[in-house]
C-alpha cells in the first residue's frame, strides 16, 4: 500500500516536474516505475531482500524530500523546489516514504531475531511451516 501511495504522488508531480526541469520529470517516472516494482515484487514473493529494498526505496524518498526542501534540486535556480515544505504532495511522499521504512525495517528486526532464537516456541500453523524440521538422531556408532 504504500508503495502504491508513493508511486501515486510520483505521477501527481510529473506535470510540475517536466515544466521545472525535463531531468526531474525524467526522475519521477523512474521513481514511479521503481515503487511500482516494489509493489509487483512484494506481492509475488516476501523474501528479506524485497524488504531490503522497501527500507531503502522509503528511506530515499523521505530523505530525498527533506534535502530537495533544504538544498533545492540542481539545475533549477530556485524555481519553486526549495522551500514550500508543506505541500501536499512533498508531505504526502515523506509520510509515506517514512512509514515504508519503518514497516520494512520492523519485518527485518523482527525476522532477524526469530532466526537468532532456534527455540523461540511456535505458536501457530504458519511459523511451524517456517522452522526448519527437526534434525534426525542418529545412533553413535
Amino acid at each position: 500500500m504504500f508503495f502504491l501511495g508513493i508511486a501515486m504522488v510520483h505521477f501527481l508531480t510529473l506535470p510540475d516536474g517536466f515544466h521545472i526541469e525535463p531531468y526531474i520529470g525524467v526522475s519521477l517516472i523512474i521513481a514511479l516505475m521503481m515503487a511500482l516494482f516494489g509493489a509487483g515484487a512484494l506481492l509475488v514473493e516476501d523474501r528479506d531482500r524485497v524488504w531490503w529494498y522497501a527500507l531503502a526505496e522509503g528511506l530515499l524518498n523521505g530523505f530525498g524530500y527533506v534535502l530537495s526542501r533544504v538544498q533545492g534540486l540542481p539545475l533549477t535556480s530556485g524555481q519553486g523546489v526549495s522551500g514550500g515544505w508543506f505541500r501536499a504532495t512533498g508531505m504526502a511522499l515523506a509520510f509515506f516514504g517514512f512509514l515504508l521504512a519503518a514497516l520494512a525495517g520492523w519485518i527485518l528486526i523482527s525476522r532477524r531475531l526469530r532466526r537468532r532464537n532456534r527455540y523461540f516456541p511456535i505458536t501457530s500453523a504458519f511459523q511451524r511451516r517456517l522452522a526448519p524440521p527437526p534434525r534426525a538422531k542418529h545412533p553413535a556408532e
